[in-house]
């Protein structure tokens, strides 16, 4: 099995077109293809222009301390506590104002 990293061009037609050199014996091959649009020329890793606006927060992240099962006054935050952070969302903000301990989630 080879692992193989190349980047293509997808036509007017919306096909995209393989040509890769591969040391396989001639025959029928497996492919597994992971297609995702090429990294941004700014070196950004990530474009989330297609979900701006479209999120929408359902709730107070805040009241759901009831139902979880860690105790303390340590927090990770992911993305959808920022944005509400963001927003001014005062509940999550008093909750935060003197944790022991306040992480956040980043993709890399």
């Amino acid at each position: 099995m080879q692992i193989v990293k190349t980047q293509g061009e997808v036509g007017a037609d919306g096909r995209l077109r393989l040509d890769v050199p591969v040391e396989l014996p001639a025959g029928a091959v497996e492919l597994v293809l992971v297609v995702g649009s090429a990294p941004q020329p700014n070196g950004s890793k990530y474009n989330f222009a297609d979900v701006v606006g479209k999120l929408q927060w359902q709730g107070d992240p805040s009241r759901s301390r009831e139902s979880c099962a860690m105790s303390g006054e340590r927090y990770l935050l992911d993305t959808n506590a920022i944005v509400c952070l963001l927003r001014g969302g005062q509940a999550l903000h008093q909750r935060l104002q003197r944790p022991e301990w306040v992480g956040i989630s980043i993709l890399s």
